[in-house]
């Protein structure tokens, strides 16, 4: 076994806040954000614990990239192949100001052709699946080809997104066909420090 010892996500939550420089309809906007630096820390003790290969080689699918929120923590990490992806073009341009990305596509994820099969290490999700992504699992299942085997697939979704059913039924289904296997499901926390109403959860799964 590993010498290295993986801690709880629980230990590992960092709130800091985030302000979006340019409006987005999908986003939260003019509010702090915590999931960027959570999603983080949950790579930071995951990826360790998964693979003798270092983070700086790893790649690493940002979905739904934004302005690179997410991408600036796992630079700090040490994460150096990092892909940004997001219908936005002008979050894109903010994100490529900070040098944190190899790579960065405005495309639809929903596009099961946009990257290689079995071409990523790790997928890191932030906000980015709603139930409308994940009715029939097609879009889940077209992001999984992209991991190599052993791949990691990291998302923080929210609450109310989990328990209307779509996002959940299709991520167990997943489990049950034997595609992949949950490692960690943290708590909730608030989405935003300044809307406590709105929570969400991330929860890690390692491809087989």
């Amino acid at each position: 076994g590993s010498a290295y010892e993986m801690r709880p996500l629980a230990l590992s939550y960092r709130t800091e806040c985030f302000t979006p420089t340019c409006d987005h309809g999908k986003r939260v906007a003019d509010a702090t954000i915590s999931s960027p630096s959570y999603h983080a820390a949950a790579l930071e003790f995951l990826y360790p614990a998964l693979s003798s290969r270092p983070p700086n080689s790893a790649t690493v699918l940002d979905a739904g990239a934004g302005t690179g929120q997410v991408g600036e923590h796992l630079a700090q990490l040490g994460f150096a192949d990092v892909v940004g992806v997001d219908l936005s073009e002008p979050m894109l341009d903010v994100a490529r100001q900070k040098g944190c990305y190899r790579r960065l596509l405005c495309a639809d994820l929903s596009d099961p052709h946009m990257l290689p099969p079995a071409s990523l290490d790790v997928i890191v999700c932030v906000g980015t699946l709603t139930p409308n992504h994940v009715e029939d699992g097609a879009t889940l299942r077209a992001w999984l080809g992209w991991l190599r085997p052993g791949g990691i697939f990291c998302a923080s979704i929210r609450d109310d997104f989990w328990s209307a059913g779509a996002i959940a039924g299709a991520c167990r289904r997943l489990e049950e066909e034997g595609t992949w296997s949950l490692l960690e499901e943290t708590s909730s926390r608030p989405y935003t420090p300044l809307v406590n109403d709105v929570a969400f959860a991330v929860r890690t799964w390692r491809v087989t």
